[in-house]
């Protein structure tokens, strides 16, 4: 199963590896937007082969990062208000030597801002800042069903037993406290990869009271599953919605529901200018701004952002490989380096770089050898095709001129 016939493939890019290098070790390869663009879906027809025509196994890795979250029941105690400064209230962990970094305070008001501090202590009398400065906010549209939310402030890992927690009001009515939920929070983030992308189309539909906006990635299969739009207006909200193409004319829904806005007000500033969306790899991504009765935003620029992808493999000092891609009948492969890659260090690898691409001569070597039926399979439907419409124009030339001889009876 594993044996390649490198006359299917069309594509090749020259690995060159990492300088440096004295022993086999991993070592990782970036894809670039060539490779997306003529690869089959998914990358899955992606083949490493050595100068002696050896395959390699490799692994495709996606970096989606990771996010673990352990809570730990709280006592809520001393819970007081000093009128024009701050509320505050001693969460109670029960215990010392619990790892904590994160403390979510429940509050049922709505349309606030505030700063936050965060002190720790084992005996309550003394006292250590753990984090201050920290916003949290609550943003709500009542008439559109909308809220953005954050009340979670964390800090630096703890093991102390008592989290005090005072929330700065100054002259703002003190925020209606309920209650707080400690945790302990692990996250491997993720790098993210930016993609280049212009607007090649804006329209106003007068009808619809909107904005669409479209985005060329100036290449397909590139994975994105988020857009940040850059412009200088604010103080607005405004409802959007995200479909993709492949060829323009014909979209498919994306995102059928979104929102982004910006404030800087007395009571509130801060801004969502950002839409997240399952992972796509449309060329075309087409954004539509509902603007009701208010002015067209202006747009100055769009940023892509997707998940980054990297080929592992086992490199040898002095071998030359090569990546073989543009097969769309092939299959993902399945190689035991899957299975073994758990066990081996995969952070800051070697990064060997990919070539400029080149034909595959087997590939062009072994289309020529092919029947002339083969090299051009559409050639046989679309002649049967004309002579079927030959023929249906000379029956209903015949057809016609019998009606006018031949005239259907009263």
């Amino acid at each position: 199963v594993a044996d390649v016939s490198l006359e299917d493939w069309r594509h090749i890019k020259a690995i060159s590896l990492p300088a440096g290098i004295t022993e086999d070790g991993l070592v990782e390869v970036i894809p670039d937007s060539e490779v997306f663009h003529r690869a089959a879906p998914g990358l899955a027809d992606l083949r490493i082969i050595e100068e002696t025509g050896r395959e390699v196994p490799y692994k495709l890795v996606i970096e989606r990062g990771s996010r673990e979250r352990l809570s730990f029941p709280v006592t809520i105690r001393d819970l007081e208000y000093i009128p024009g400064q701050y509320s505050s209230f001693i969460a109670d962990l029960g215990q010392e030597g619990l790892l904590h970094n994160e403390i979510e305070i429940a509050i049922t008001s709505r349309n606030f801002q505030r700063d936050v501090i965060v002190e720790g202590s084992n005996d309550t009398t003394t006292w250590a800042v753990l984090q201050e400065g920290t916003k949290i906010f609550d943003f709500t549209l009542n008439e559109r069903n909308f809220t953005a939310k954050n009340t979670r402030v964390r800090y630096p890992e703890s093991t102390v037993r008592f989290l005090r927690v005072q929330i700065v009001n100054e002259e703002e009515e003190p925020v209606e406290l309920v209650g707080a939920s400690v945790f302990s929070v692990t996250e491997t983030a993720v790098r993210d990869i930016g993609y280049q992308a212009t607007i090649s189309e804006r329209t106003e539909d007068s009808e619809l009271k909107a904005s669409h906006i479209v985005f060329d990635l100036g290449s397909k299969g590139l994975p994105t599953n988020r857009l940040t739009i850059d412009t200088p207006q604010v103080n607005f909200y405004r409802e959007v919605h995200l479909r993709g193409s492949g060829d323009a004319p014909r979209w498919t829904t994306i995102q059928s529901t979104g929102s982004l806005y910006s404030y800087a007000t007395p009571k509130f500033v801060g801004s969502k200018l950002t839409l997240s969306y399952p992972e796509t790899t449309f060329q075309y991504l087409r954004l539509t701004i509902d603007n009701e009765d208010n002015p067209p935003l202006p747009i100055k620029g769009v940023a892509l952002l997707g998940v980054p992808r990297r080929l592992l493999f086992e490199a040898q000092p002095g071998a030359s490989y090569k990546l073989y891609y543009g097969n769309p009948n092939a299959l993902a492969p399945s190689y035991e380096l899957e299975r073994i890659l758990p066990f081996l260090k995969t952070e800051n690898l070697p990064v060997g770089t990919l070539g400029p691409e080149v034909g595959n001569d087997k590939f062009e070597i072994e289309l020529k050898s092919r029947p002339f039926s083969e090299r051009f399979p559409w050639l046989i439907p679309t002649a049967v095709a004309l002579v079927v419409l030959v023929v249906a124009l000379l029956l209903f030339g015949v057809f016609r001129k019998a009606h006018k001889l031949l005239p259907p009876p009263d």
